[in-house]
């Protein structure tokens, strides 16, 4: 319950209110699983743009990580 209240992202709170903390938990780590595999795979199969879609990607999670951190000062 209090996890639900405090927490930030939407689609996670649509979660948690559906199957809870484990639920959560288990579509996070797929979801970081999938995108290990897909830069994996781009990684070993030399795609020419890899640099470009790693790049992006850490950038987007990044300006993600800071826009909760800076939401969740008081």
């Amino acid at each position: 319950e209090v996890l639900a209240e405090i927490e930030l992202n939407p689609v996670a709170r649509c979660v948690l209110d559906a199957g809870g903390v484990p639920l959560l938990i288990g579509a996070k780590s797929f979801g970081v699983g999938v995108v290990v595999g897909i830069l994996g795979e781009l990684w070993h199969a030399d795609y020419a743009h890899r640099w470009t879609v790693i790049v992006a990607v850490t950038f987007s999670q990044a300006l993600l990580l800071g826009h909760y951190a800076i939401s969740s000062l008081p």
